[in-house]
Parts: C-alpha cells; sequence; structure tokens
C-alpha cells in the first residue's frame, strides 16, 4: 500500500453562476481529484468558491476564508488549485499567500500548468509561479486598459457605452443630451465647487425631489460618480441659463 505524502484540499472557483466559458467547476473537481490520486494526496475536501471573482484577496472570499482556516486546524499540507486564474488575479496576493504557505509546510499545487503541472514546494516551481503571476497580471491590465480605449472613443463619438447615463438620454446606438439633467449635474459641480460635501448634494437634490436617472434617490457615491466624471458634463453657464432651484426655496 502507498503511503499518502500528506493531507489536500481542493479549491475551485467560477466567477459567475451558470459560467459557461473557461472551465466549469466539476471539471476543476475531477482535474483535482485526479492530480491528488497520481500523486498518493489525501484529498480531505473540495471547497467551492461561486459567483466571486479572484480579484479579491483569497483571504476575504467566503471559501477562501474557510479553506484558510481549515489550512490552520486540520494540518492539510497541499493546496490543489486548477489553475493560476482559478485561485489568484492579483500578482501580489498571489505571491504574498504561497510565500506565507511557504513558512509553514504549506505546498500549492497547479493542475494545468502548459501541459503539466506546478508546485510551490521546490525553488523552480516557485520561480515559475512569480513569472505566470505577473505576466497574468499584464494581460488582465492591457484588457482593461483596451475596454477603457474603447469606451473613451465611444463617449468621445457620443456613442451609448451603458445602459443609463445620468445627463444623457440613449437613443439607439447613440447618446442626446439631456437638457435638465444636465442642468443638474451643473448644480452639484456648482455647489461642490462652494464647499458643499457629497452627501450634502446628496440630501440636497433629495430634498428637492430631483430623481435620480432611475428615479430613485440620490447616495453620496452616486453624486460623488457624476461630479468628478467630466465626461458627462456638458451643461451651460449657469449664471445665465439657469438659477439655483434650492437656493430658491430658501
Amino acid at each position: 500500500m502507498v503511503e499518502n505524502k500528506g493531507k489536500a484540499i481542493g479549491y475551485v472557483r467560477i466567477s459567475t453562476v451558470g459560467q459557461t466559458d473557461g472551465v466549469s467547476i466539476d471539471a476543476q473537481k475531477e482535474r483535482v481529484r485526479l492530480y491528488c490520486q497520481l500523486n498518493d494526496l489525501e484529498l480531505v475536501d473540495i471547497v467551492e468558491e461561486v459567483a466571486v471573482s479572484a480579484s479579491k484577496r483569497l483571504k476575504e472570499r467566503p471559501q477562501g476564508k474557510i479553506m484558510s482556516q481549515r489550512l490552520k486546524d486540520e494540518g492539510i499540507t497541499h493546496v490543489v488549485a486548477y489553475s493560476l486564474s482559478r485561485i489568484f488575479r492579483s500578482t501580489i496576493d498571489a505571491l504574498q499567500q504561497t510565500e506565507e504557505w511557504n513558512r509553514t509546510n504549506i505546498a500549492m499545487h497547479l493542475t494545468d500548468f502548459g501541459g503539466g503541472a506546478l508546485r510551490t514546494d521546490t525553488s523552480s516551481g516557485r520561480f515559475l509561479l512569480s513569472v505566470l503571476a505577473s505576466v497574468s497580471q499584464m494581460e488582465r491590465e492591457q484588457t482593461a486598459e483596451r475596454t477603457s480605449s474603447s469606451l473613451q472613443h465611444k463617449k468621445a463619438k457620443r456613442e451609448a457605452y451603458c445602459s443609463a447615463v445620468y445627463g444623457w438620454d440613449k437613443m439607439g446606438k447613440n447618446l442626446k443630451r439631456n437638457v435638465a439633467e444636465q442642468g443638474v449635474i451643473g448644480l452639484m459641480v456648482k455647489w461642490h465647487g462652494e464647499g458643499a460635501s457629497f452627501n450634502q448634494i446628496a440630501n440636497r437634490l433629495n430634498e428637492m425631489g430631483v430623481a435620480a436617472k432611475r428615479g430613485g434617490i440620490w447616495h453620496r457615491r452616486s453624486v460623488r460618480t457624476i461630479v468628478l466624471n467630466e465626461g458627462v458634463h456638458e451643461f451651460e453657464d449657469l449664471d445665465r441659463e439657469m438659477e439655483d432651484p434650492y437656493a430658491a426655496q430658501t
């Protein structure tokens, strides 16, 4: 009988419920089970993280937090995941977490790494992880840059880039300036320039009965987003176009 080389816990994750792209939960589980069997690891459990982004630090995810505690309490010395992207997205989180595990003799295993596997209980594995994590983050940042560039192009061309933008109305594929809402944006910017906080502006708009884009009430965060996003500003000079309606009530 072959003696097990230690206890292992599997970690599988999908970012959205019903995710069809990438690798399914069941496929990830199967790879983790097979890996542990081939490497004589005692698989004690597989934790499932569903509808959680890996951009969150592992210890801040619901199942990631539970797994971290189990590693301490149950003498588990191996963490097995399908691939790096399933368990980490941040280079800093990946390197910091694996370094912490290394100090307590816990090894991370990735079952899918260029046709083979990667394990962090070897110097070559740790080196490859640092390279892979850096490349993975660079690819995500490049994707974000391309997305941002596309959005800026749409904004410049007055093309619709989301479902609803305060100050603008969606007309087919284009955006049309909403004069009334632009007037409200102008007031927000004016009040903020006069020293009002985002929370005070939100309260002021709610007291005036000014509805947000979808008819709801204003909150600090929504006001802040609009005031600081100059891309949605296209209001006229308030001094000649309109008076402050709130001032008229006082």
